[in-house]
């Protein structure tokens, strides 16, 4: 397997972890909604923060507390799902079309 692509997988399954420890932080404390925001778990990374907030996932609820919207959070997460269907797709494709051109090639 390439190196590159093995840390790339390495890279986004941690990165996909570290998402849901944060979400599941907030949603075993039962933080669901303003009057129930709580601060951001200890050791929680700026970068996945900033990504849940930006997702509309983490919901910043002022003086550095948060809640999350679990309804957007399935968005999301089928919206995931659905992207990587199509790279999917598109890459069986893409290979058909190569063997379509291997196949032809060598029946020259």
């Amino acid at each position: 397997m390439n190196i590159a692509a093995s840390a790339g997988a390495n890279a986004a399954i941690i990165a996909t972890l570290a998402r849901s420890k944060v979400i599941e932080h907030f949603q075993k404390a039962g933080a669901l909604s303003p009057e129930t925001a709580l601060p951001l778990p200890a050791k929680s990374s700026r970068s996945i923060v900033d990504a849940l907030i930006k997702q509309k996932v983490l919901i910043p609820a002022g003086d550095g507390l948060f809640y999350v919207d679990l309804d957007a959070d399935k968005q999301w997460l089928r919206a995931q799902g659905n992207v990587a269907v199509a790279v999917i797709i598109g890459l069986a494709v893409l290979l058909g079309i190569v063997m379509v051109i291997v196949a032809v090639g060598s029946a020259a």
